[in-house]
């Protein structure tokens, strides 16, 4: 879904899956796949502390790190659509 563009810092608790010049398509570390020790610790606190959702995209404003997200999903096939949606514009 898109959401009001929100301020926030590069973080090591997400894993940029395609970037582009101007976005960045974000997922949550724990979530999917095969996650491993730290990724299931990371997804339960996740669960008890707020529903984070687990895709999102950063649109970047400048060569400073600024970075806005813009959008954000539960699952990947949403997150994707929003993103091909961003490349053919």
């Amino acid at each position: 879904m898109w959401i009001k563009p929100e301020l926030v810092s590069p973080s090591a608790l997400w894993t940029t899956e395609q970037c582009n010049e101007w976005f960045y398509l974000e997922k949550r570390r724990g979530h999917g796949g095969d996650i491993g020790l730290p990724g299931a610790l990371l997804k339960s606190m996740d669960s008890f502390m707020t529903n984070i959702l687990p895709w999102r995209i950063l649109y970047a404003v400048d060569e400073l790190d600024s970075r806005y997200q813009i959008a954000a999903g539960w699952d990947e096939g949403e997150i994707r659509s929003r993103w091909e949606f961003l490349e053919k514009e």
